[in-house]
């Protein structure tokens, strides 16, 4: 009778995997939950991570396994998952379900925090029903820490913004940050150099999502600004000079809710497709004229220079932030639970576009006791000021509002219309070699689409339909 074999580290493999938890993501990512020592982790079935753990385990009972050997191992997991019908959802820092938020401290004892109506707490991740996939850019978030002494209003002191109507947006901004799965707006930082915005966006982002890389840079390809974006749920580009149309259509998705579908290689026909809803940070961009819908959903904070004899050094001011982080953390958490508490009682008229950002921004102020109908004012403010600092930078745009407010009403088709605005122009002492300026009747139909939201908030309203083979141009003035 022959002896049995002892089984190779591919049969010891497969068996471990068999008791191993399997997923398949909405945007068709296989995933493995694994323990390790203190916490779970989920990784991408053929992922380095999966192979480290992989290996890692048959050290420990003595066995090894082949190149060749891993390769069939991954091809049989992936079939396995790939038959799975159950589709899950997974987070990167934030998450929540219909009774709480969770917060993914990234720690070495797979802590959380869980946010509900009640408070919060600390728990341990292997009992979240949230399922959170870290990147290798997430740094560990530290713990808060209860004092009455330090809240929220403290930043102040980290933030040159002088207007306080900015200062309590930036407020409600970075707390909406810990609600997910509703659109963000966009926060573009504006000021001088020396006013310190570089470093305010990496404070927030300290306290949103730490990373690694605090920030990041624009690549050239689309592909990767999807990888990027996937990688981080606040994610911080500084010294933008221009954004493309191809890039601006991807932080507008981001900021809204959405998915992109990219190969997963360069060389291959497979797709994944992206799901992208994450907070932004843009700094440094001097011609924003031609992106007016990524303004649309965007709130500007305006920094001042600070003065040579109050600066600090970057190494001060990080201390005395450290210090303060665990405490303004508490003070986030308590004040979005109780914004928790109001969020179904809040009804509110003539919402704006970022209308899930509104409401959970008039249950934040009123809890911080900056007024919700304030925060109101102040965002719709905001908005239309950034609306008519577009308009004042376009050239077709002023030109339209002056026509508009001359005329009052006016019919007749696109054509006819450019003509007139041209003729117009050229009397008003309007610069038509502007690159701002509409080119041809449907270059300016273009631009008139892109900033009828902004142009409404001026008072010149307009509607267009097609009579035969031209476009019917109605414009009036309310």
């Amino acid at each position: 009778m022959n002896p049995k074999k002892p089984p190779t580290g591919y049969d010891s493999l497969w068996k471990m995997l068999q008791t191993v938890p399997c997923y398949k993501t909405k945007q068709g990512q296989h995933l493995v939950e694994v323990k390790i020592n203190n916490r779970n982790e989920l990784f991408q079935v053929g992922s380095e991570d999966f192979k480290h753990w992989a290996i890692y385990q048959l050290n420990r009972i003595g066995k090894r396994i082949s190149a060749e050997g891993m390769q069939q191992i991954i091809a049989r997991l992936n079939a396995k998952v790939w038959a799975l019908d159950k589709q899950i959802e997974v987070y990167t820092r934030i998450g929540r379900t219909k009774r709480a938020i969770y917060y993914n401290l990234s720690n070495a004892d797979g802590e959380v925090i869980r946010i509900t109506k009640d408070g919060y707490s600390t728990e341990r991740s292997v009992k979240c029903p949230v399922k959170f996939l870290r990147s290798g850019n997430m740094m560990e978030q530290v713990k808060p820490i209860k004092n009455e002494d330090i809240t929220i209003f403290d930043l102040k002191k980290y933030f040159n913004i002088k207007s306080e109507k900015d200062m309590n947006l930036m407020l409600v901004y970075l707390v909406s940050c810990f609600v997910p799965q509703i659109a963000h707006p966009i926060l573009i930082s504006v000021g001088s150099q020396g006013a310190s915005k570089t470093t305010s966006n990496v404070l927030i982002k300290k306290i949103v999502d730490p990373a690694l890389a605090d920030i990041v840079s624009l690549p050239r390809e689309k592909r990767d600004l999807i990888i990027q974006l996937n990688r981080g749920y606040m994610l911080f580009y500084d010294n933008i000079k221009k954004i493309n149309q191809d890039f601006n259509d991807i932080f507008c998705q981001a900021s809204t809710g959405g998915y992109q579908i990219a190969r997963k290689l360069y060389t291959d026909d497979d797709i994944i497709a992206y799901k992208l809803q994450r907070c932004l940070l843009l700094n440094g961009i001097t011609d924003l004229t031609d992106q007016p819908d990524l303004l649309d959903r965007a709130v500007s904070i305006k920094y001042e220079r600070i003065d040579d004899a109050k600066r600090i050094s970057e190494r001060e001011l990080y201390a005395n932030f450290n210090r303060d982080l665990p405490f303004i953390l508490n003070d986030i958490f308590n004040v979005l639970s109780q914004a928790l508490c109001i969020i179904e009682d809040v009804k509110l008229d003539n919402l704006p576009r970022m209308a899930d950002f509104a409401r959970w921004g008039y249950a934040i102020a009123e809890v911080l006791e900056i007024g919700g109908d304030n925060f109101i004012r102040d965002y719709k403010e905001n908005q239309l000021g950034i609306g008519l600092e577009l308009l004042q930078s376009n050239i077709t745009a002023t030109a339209i509002i002056a026509f508009a407010k001359q005329k009052k009403s006016w019919s007749g088709s696109v054509m006819q219309f450019w003509e007139l605005l041209e003729a117009f122009a050229i009397q008003k002492n309007i610069s038509t070699s502007d690159p701002t300026w509409a080119k041809s009747a449907n270059s300016l139909s273009r631009k008139m689409a892109e900033m009828k939201v902004n142009l409404e908030l001026q008072g010149v309203h307009f509607t267009k339909q097609n009579i035969g083979s031209c476009k019917e141009l109605h414009i009036w003035t309310a």
